[in-house]
């Protein structure tokens, strides 16, 4: 008798046992956070490391998970969408909001705006179009709410335990989005020392690149102003020797002349301009002495038959 009661209060523990074992569905349960933890950091430590996203800047599943360890996740408001008596599934709502580190998107914008400008200036770095973005407007572009250092917006994910109730399962429709955004203020984040120096790299190779500009329009500049010169030491010449009869005929052609050239191509050898101190005005000097060596060099062309 003994013996059959024993049995029945050992059947009995094991069943209770089990019921304890096995985890149910549940929108509110303590499982959830850490599962919603795990199923973003999973996106977005894939996201991190691709290329297609970041460009050059992609960082190893470690250092990945590293800098995601900076963040804290938590679901609020969490509450059950759809729940069928005929499925173990649940439909939950529920609003993430995730810390940052103090300053981590003042630094990560700081970041973007030296790479950015980097890759403007014909730095030696391969940046993909989310760059070009202020990480302000990358997040609020994906429905994001920020205060302070906290991100918030609103997430749908379903729960579900494996047939054998010992864990559950979680899937989200909406982490790929999120994951996104986050990862490009988390890959910016040990990028800052980087990007000062391809931001100063690229820099000193524009100032060159401008100052190469500017003495090659120096140059242009120069060499029209000595052909000006030569044509109209030409003209000059072939005027002295004219006859005498021949000049006065002309003068007054002559004078109508100038005064065309002065209208069409302006007075490039007046006393009265400036030197020339930037590409645009010396290019713009440049332009008005090759007009005025054409027209010279028509008119001597002209006075020589």
């Amino acid at each position: 008798m003994l013996k059959r009661i024993f049995g029945v209060l050992l059947a009995l523990s094991l069943l209770a046992s089990c019921s304890v074992l096995k985890k149910t569905a549940s929108c509110d349960s303590e499982d959830v956070t850490a599962l919603y933890t795990d199923l973003i950091t999973k996106e977005l430590v894939k996201t991190m490391s691709s290329r297609e996203e970041f460009g050059d800047f992609v960082v190893s599943e470690s250092q990945a998970r590293s800098l995601i360890g900076l963040l804290k996740f938590e679901l609020e408001q969490v509450r059950t969408t759809m729940s069928d008596p005929n499925s173990s599934k649940k439909s939950c709502d529920a609003k993430l909001k995730i810390v940052m580190p103090l300053n981590m998107l003042e630094s990560a914008e700081s970041t973007r705006q030296n790479l950015y400008d980097a890759a403007n200036n014909g730095g030696d770095v391969h940046l993909a179009s989310i760059y070009s973005i202020p990480v302000r407007d990358q997040l609020s572009k994906t429905q994001f709410d920020l205060e302070a250092n906290t991100l918030s917006k609103n997430t749908s994910f379903e729960i579900q335990p494996t047939d054998d109730g010992k864990t559950l399962f979680m899937s989200s429709k909406d982490i790929s989005d999120k994951a996104k955004s986050i990862a490009f203020v988390l890959v910016l984040n040990p990028l800052e020392n980087k990007a000062k120096e391809l931001k100063g790299n690229a820099d000193v190779k524009l100032a060159q690149e401008a100052e190469n500009e500017l003495n090659l329009a120096k140059q242009n500049f120069e060499l029209a102003k000595n052909e000006n010169r030569a044509a109209r030491d030409q003209l000059n010449t072939r005027w002295k020797m004219l006859p005498a009869d021949v000049s006065s005929q002309l003068l007054q052609g002559q004078r109508a002349w100038v005064a065309q050239k002065k209208v069409t191509c302006g007075e490039p050898n007046s006393s009265k301009l400036t030197q020339p101190q930037s590409v645009a005005e010396y290019n713009a000097s440049k332009e008005a002495l090759d007009c005025d060596t054409r027209m010279t060099q028509e008119r001597l062309n002209y006075l020589s038959y």
